[in-house]
């Protein structure tokens, strides 16, 4: 079948230039419409847990020079607490740079942003479905499109400022998948591809998703490889270009993702990430910004994991048939996605809703596919389809509510589940900024009677131990909390803070030297290494690691007060 007949079944069934027809043309925006007046009403809403770090206390997006450390460090190392991770993601950090540099860093400005992304996202996949299913018509197309854009799962992305990554790569993503049907796809689809992995890593992706969609698309490997090869030859460049640059800046790349992750740990994430999807998805009801990750046995995640294949394999059948590319493409969008988060839960004890975007593509292209099997849709068939438009779109109001704040958001998810361990933590946490340290106490407590050894709560447990002036409680849970994770910087941290307290300095300076090991772009680290060199009276010392301090984080209050008696040559105080 030539490259181009869909494109000429397209051109066939496009309306006509009458005034009907431009109404119709009109429809096309109608998903970025509801987008906006969906998420709207959650511009003035707070910031949420990394949104501290990664945007509204990040020093390097709020000048010009911080765009080259944006561009040249991890997302983590290029933040306003300098952790080494695994994320390249330089395009993303870039609009937030941008948008602050054009008209300052309103929180509600920052999440016009996110909102903007997603209502262009969804009038472009109104527009890729009227390209791929053109027998649907405006009118069907755009209410698909619309069906996506209102669907409660997208929230979390939308709403949080730091979701950012996922709205781009989606956006990204339905732009490529939309250029790869234009004449000059040769040039388009790498420069998107590319744009897409800078997005977020998830971006990969796309590289097989594309291949694959061709292959089907032209009937066959050689037919493809014969139209498509030279387009596959740019995709091919941009993505070992993009594995060699994260290389070449020590950026932590998939080749090492691939090779360290443990069977089984992958098999029971890839379990629990589409267990969990799969509810949400046809049930979006009492979602929460975090799930707490289940671990799942090795036998179910292999079954779920050939179950995965088995839906590739039915997907290449049917589209083979018709020639139907985007549907393989959406297939393997999914499963690739998940299986690239398949990680992230076990590690991180915890899953987000983000993880679903490219499933979220993938089911519009089969209700999209369902659609044009079965025409005409009368309005009796089209009234469930509506119902549950309208349904979910009430759910992801109601689900901006609770997104008010940080605090608002983790009451309202401890309602929902008491026992959630993420939203205990974050909750101490808060309790602990408002200086509520005995509420803090209280909590930590009984987080860690519900898990003994969770590391991050015995070391926030420390926090509180400490403020309260329990110095041998603190050093305790300070202790079990390195044991538990000896390779934090914020558990050694900690014990290093207990140890400057009780004036045990030999000790303060192991437990930060142990730290900067772990990080070495550590302010709090640097911080006690200066106290305790000044407190010995070694000044030129402690002026360097005040410097160094300072460098990372320029309005550290602490920093700036030691500096002020470093001029007068005095003894500090002791940090409380």
């Amino acid at each position: 079948m030539p490259s181009d007949a869909r494109a000429n079944e397209t051109n066939s069934a496009a309306p006509r230039p009458t005034s009907r027809g431009i109404r119709q043309e009109y429809l096309l925006w109608l998903p970025a419409l509801v987008s906006l007046l969906l998420y709207v009403p959650t511009l003035n809403h707070g910031v949420v847990t990394d949104d501290r770090f990664l945007i509204v206390e990040n020093p390097y997006i709020a000048s010009f020079s911080g765009l080259r450390t944006l561009w040249t460090e991890d997302l983590w190392a290029a933040s306003s607490i300098h952790l080494d991770g695994h994320y390249y993601r330089p395009l993303a950090m870039t609009t937030y740079w941008l948008q602050i540099l054009l008209f300052g860093s309103s929180i509600w400005w920052l999440r016009l942003g996110n909102i903007l992304l997603q209502a262009a996202t969804s009038t472009l996949l109104a527009r890729l479905l009227l390209r791929t299913n053109p027998k649907l018509g405006i009118p069907l197309t755009s209410f698909a499109a619309t069906l996506w854009a209102v669907h409660p799962m997208q929230s979390e992305s939308v709403i949080w400022l730091s979701g950012r990554f996922d709205v781009l790569v989606v956006l990204l993503a339905v732009l490529t998948l939309l250029v790869n049907h234009h004449p000059r796809r040769i040039v388009f689809v790498p420069l998107t591809l590319a744009l897409a992995l800078l997005s977020k890593e998830i971006g990969i992706a796309l590289f097989p998703a594309i291949i694959g969609a061709d292959i089907v698309r032209l009937g066959g490997l050689r037919p493809a490889l014969k139209d498509e090869g030279p387009k596959w030859l740019g995709m091919s460049f941009v993505v070992g270009g993009y594995l060699l640059l994260r290389k070449l800046l020590g950026i932590y790349g998939a080749n090492d993702l691939i090779g360290g992750l443990a069977p089984s740990v992958f098999l029971s994430g890839l379990a629990e990430l589409s267990i969990t999807y799969v509810r949400l998805t046809f049930l979006p009801i009492g979602l929460d910004v975090h799930h707490w990750y289940t671990a799942r046995a090795t036998g179910v995640g292999i079954v779920i994991l050939v179950a995965h294949f088995i839906v590739i394999a039915m997907a290449v059948a049917y589209a083979w048939k018709r020639k139907q590319g985007m549907i393989v493409a959406g297939t393997m969008l999914s499963t690739i996605a998940l299986m690239l988060s398949s990680n992230i839960g076990p590690s991180q004890t915890v899953y987000g809703d983000r993880f679903w975007s490219f499933t979220g593509l993938a089911l519009v292209f089969v209700i999209a596919e369902v659609f044009e099997w079965r025409p005409p849709l009368s309005r009796q068939r089209l009234l469930p389809w509506s119902i549950a438009t309208v349904v979910l779109g009430l759910l992801t109001l109601f689900r901006g509510n609770d997104w008010k704040s940080e605090e608002h958001l983790a009451a309202t998810a401890l309602e929902r589940d008491p026992n959630n361990r993420h939203w205990l933590l974050l909750s101490s946490h808060h309790q602990l900024r408002r200086g509520q340290v005995d509420q803090a106490r209280e909590m930590l407590v009984r987080l860690v009677e519900i898990e003994p050894r969770m590391a991050k709560a015995h070391n926030a447990l420390c926090v509180a131990e400490l403020r309260t002036g329990h110095l041998e409680r603190a050093e305790q849970e300070c202790r079990l909390a390195t044991e538990l994770t000896p390779n934090n910087a914020s558990t050694w941290v900690n014990l290093a803070s207990v140890f400057v307290n009780a004036k045990r300095y030999e000790e303060t300076e192991a437990a930060a030297e142990k730290a900067l090991s772990i990080q070495s772009k550590n302010v709090e680290a640097e911080y006690l290494l200066a106290i305790v060199k000044a407190n010995r009276g070694a000044f030129e010392e402690a002026r360097k690691h005040l410097a160094r301090g300072l460098s990372y984080s320029p309005r550290h209050v602490g920093l700036r007060k030691l500096e002020a008696q470093l001029g007068q040559k005095s003894g500090p105080d002791v940090p409380q």
